[in-house]
């Protein structure tokens, strides 16, 4: 099972992956469990890797990495986002698919969260193959 199960509200974390998902469903109320989404995880081949870059100074001369770079094998989440305005009785308006945002982290880490220094922003790079 390659899922990752989601809280749908702001702030990142909480998430529950994999195997721990059908035990964590049977907590949760029928209701409660309207407020989570199940995501496919993204696994790039093994062997891939790549730079994590977060903020710091630089160590060395020109063409030196930022001294904050750590090589690792990765993972992505891709956030597609949209939105949506309610009043109390009905959906006055609503947009899907308005923008996006890639985060990248090491495989070895079940949160994902940039400002807690667990993953990364990144860009999307297709390849065929």
């Amino acid at each position: 099972m390659s899922l990752v199960l989601k809280p749908q509200r702001e702030g990142g974390g909480n998430n529950v992956y994999k195997s721990d998902i059908p035990q964590f469903l049977e907590t949760l109320s029928p209701q409660d469990r309207q407020a989570w989404i199940a995501m496919e995880l993204i696994v790039p081949p093994a062997g891939v890797g790549g730079y994590l870059v977060r903020a710091g100074g630089m160590n060395g001369g020109a063409g030196a990495l930022p001294e904050k770079t750590v090589r690792s094998e990765t993972i992505s989440e891709l956030g597609i986002f949209g939105w949506a305005l309610f009043s109390k009785e009905k959906v006055v308006e609503e947009q899907g698919n308005v923008g996006w945002l890639m985060r990248t982290k090491g495989v070895e880490s079940n949160e994902g969260g940039v400002a807690a220094g667990f993953s990364v922003l990144d860009s999307v790079v297709l390849v065929d193959g």
